[in-house]
């Protein structure tokens, strides 16, 4: 209590910090991105669920991707269950230590006031707020880097073994999160050792290395178990280098038409094209180097377009832009107030902290962790691609930087030196264009697809055909999108427009497999409009291209059977059907109708029985069943 009464910041900031979050997460608990998980999201919530129903060894290969957060989900799924709003209850705790340590680290470079500053910052640092509330490795990823920093300051102004310990393993847990930060270790090791005490001087940073190497280690270990293959921690690091070192990379989540970002099939795809390409079977890290040598084949062949490429991300590094590789945050947004709100933002922190970082200059040694790991780490995103939320570990140092720009301009304001104060406001203005000039802009639309799918998963037809009517304008040619969009609209009832976007989309280029579920669905709307030669012929198209449609083949056997004709091949057509998906209630009432119409009555009741118990609620199948039973009766 003595303790909390003579510094009270750190719980003022948490408090702060932590209301702004709980607030924003109940705010958004009901909307469809809250509880459906979507491409990163969703692989670590599928991959942390599988850990947690038992397979903790995580399976039978290399590591794709890093493991930390994917076993951290686990453990929280173990205890509570697949609950996410736990989940996200834990990250807005942790994500709101990461300001009171911003703090103490503020206070332990500069000042209690620049502390304060930073850490206000950072609680209302609108970026920090909605990845908090994300299933994304980033926000636990920024609390350990911040943490580790800390006690490296810590141990080296103590000289405290146990200190150097505990940051050692604090950023081999953050290695483990976001592998980056392995660069981190030498860096963190060169800067704690006391040259001046010879060999004395390296044991403290000994075991320092040793507490990195103790919490990568099981990683390392567990990967040459499953593969006999030495990989630290995951082998997709050779594809990511690829994806940000190529012609068609945009520096941010655009890359090569070789490769897709589809994070459920990703490390099908990094195995895939490699193994075709050589033709052989490879270890995940001969696939991982296969990647990098084509990344620097792109380097050595076209030197012009890979520094073009280079200065493109390092401005798109300090850019206002926060890249999305998930949920587009501008998109998300619109669903939230608190988002809504003129909170800081990357473009107002940028050209705060890059002048905060000159000021400091002049006490160069005090700052040199934080010039190097600033420095590393930005070298180490720019060599691959730059993404939003990958920038989140450093955001507390320069939190730091910014709080000492604004600290020092307030004391020359006090001091009215406003030769300093204008100077200031210049090199402010300037950095400030540079940083919020526009490099790069999604449109939101991607998003909008997302959404849109989404509700289309809840039965909400409207709100999805809303999403792909806004989509489809930024993406007319999306054959995918225009599906769906076919699809919300005749799940609405709108069959005309239904039926002239399923017809718009034969003329795309499209696979066969898609072809014949168009053309079937052009046939449902056929069939309910009562146009029975119109709805056979695009049954009978979509099974020549693809035999294998169960909604086609029972579709076009119910036809036979209402034009009386064919009955033998609408009973192969519905058997068929059944075959691909047995006890499908529909199948079995039409397959009965068949029998019926063949005078196959006690088959045929038999079947109305199967089906009424699979579907019990089914009026028009409860109706057949009682006209076969009469007609059953009356022949008796």
């Amino acid at each position: 209590m003595r303790k909390v009464l003579n510094d009270p910041w750190p719980l003022i900031i948490f408090v702060i910090a932590i209301s702004i979050r709980l607030i924003y997460i109940i705010e958004i608990r009901d909307h469809p991105f809250f509880t459906n998980p979507q491409l990163d999201s969703r692989h670590y919530d599928d991959w942390a669920w599988g850990i947690a129903q038992g397979n903790w060894i995580g399976g039978d290969k290399v590591f794709f991707a890093s493991p930390f957060y994917a076993y951290f989900l686990a453990i929280v799924y173990s205890i509570f269950g697949h609950k996410y709003f736990v989940v996200k209850l834990i990250q807005i705790f942790l994500g709101s230590a990461t300001w009171v340590v911003t703090y103490w680290i503020g206070k332990e470079l500069f000042s209690k006031k620049v502390g304060i500053v930073a850490a206000l910052i950072g609680t209302f640092y609108s970026y920090s707020i909605f990845l908090d509330g994300e299933l994304l490795k980033n926000s636990l990823a920024a609390f350990t880097t911040t943490l580790a920093i800390y006690t490296a300051l810590k141990a080296k102004k103590k000289d405290s073994a146990l200190s150097w310990l505990i940051s050692g393993i604090l950023l081999g847990i953050t290695a483990l999160n976001q592998p980056n930060a392995l660069l981190f270790i030498p860096l963190f090791a060169v800067w704690g050792t006391d040259w001046s005490r010879g060999l004395k001087g390296l044991l403290p940073v000994s075991l320092f290395v040793m507490g990195s190497v103790l919490a990568i280690s099981p990683a390392a270990i567990r990967n040459y178990i499953v593969e006999k293959d030495v990989v630290l921690i995951s082998y997709n690091g050779g594809i990511n280098f690829f994806q940000g070192n190529n012609l068609e990379s945009d520096g941010g989540m655009l890359t090569s038409k070789l490769y897709k970002l589809i994070p459920q099939r990703e490390e099908g795809r990094t195995r895939e094209i490699p193994e075709k390409a050589l033709g052989r079977e490879l270890k995940s890290s001969e696939i991982s180097q296969y990647w990098f040598s084509l990344g620097k084949r792109f380097i050595y062949e076209t030197p012009l377009s890979f520094i073009w490429h280079t200065i493109k991300k390092l401005l798109l590094f300090w850019n206002w832009y926060e890249v999305p590789d998930n949920i587009d945050y501008y998109f998300f947004k619109q669903f939230s107030k608190i988002l809504s709100l003129p909170l800081p933002s990357f473009g107002f922190l940028a050209p705060l902290a890059l002048l905060g970082l000159f000021l400091s200059i002049g006490e160069w040694r005090r700052h040199l962790l934080s010039y190097g790991i600033i420095s590393v780490f930005m070298v180490s995103i720019v060599m691959f691609y730059v993404i939003g939320r990958y920038r989140l570990p450093i955001i507390p140092l320069l939190c730091i930087y910014a709080g000492n720009t604004l600290i020092v301009t307030y004391n020359r304001i006090r001091e009215r030196d406003y030769k300093k104060v204008i100077l200031i406001a210049l090199i402010l203005t300037g950095a400030g264009v540079v940083s919020n000039f526009k490099i790069l802009r999604y449109p939101p639309e991607h998003s909008q697809k997302i959404l849109g799918n989404l509700y289309m998963k809840k039965e909400m037809f409207g709100e999805a055909m809303q999403e792909y009517r806004s989509a489809i304008k930024a993406f007319p040619f999306d054959s995918s999108l225009r599906l769906s969009y076919a699809t919300s609209l005749e799940k609405s009832g709108i069959k005309d427009d239904a039926l002239n976007e399923y017809k718009r989309l034969l003329s795309f280029e499209l696979d066969i497999s898609t072809k014949a579920k168009i053309n079937s669905a052009i046939g449902s709307i056929f069939l309910e409009k009562g146009d029975r030669v119109g709805a056979a012929k695009a049954y009978e198209e979509a099974l020549r291209l693809d035999n294998g449609l169960p909604e086609a083949l029972n579709n076009l056997a119910y036809l036979y059977l209402l034009e009386g004709k064919r009955l033998k091949d609408a009973e192969t057509y519905v058997g068929k059907a059944l075959a691909i998906e047995p006890d499908t209630p529909e199948y079995l009432d039409t397959l009965a109708l068949i029998l019926m119409k063949e005078g196959k009555r006690k088959e045929a009741v038999k079947l109305f029985r199967d089906a009424i118990l699979i579907n019990p609620k089914s009026i028009e199948i409860r109706r057949h069943l009682k006209e076969a039973e009469e007609m059953s009766q009356r022949k008796k």
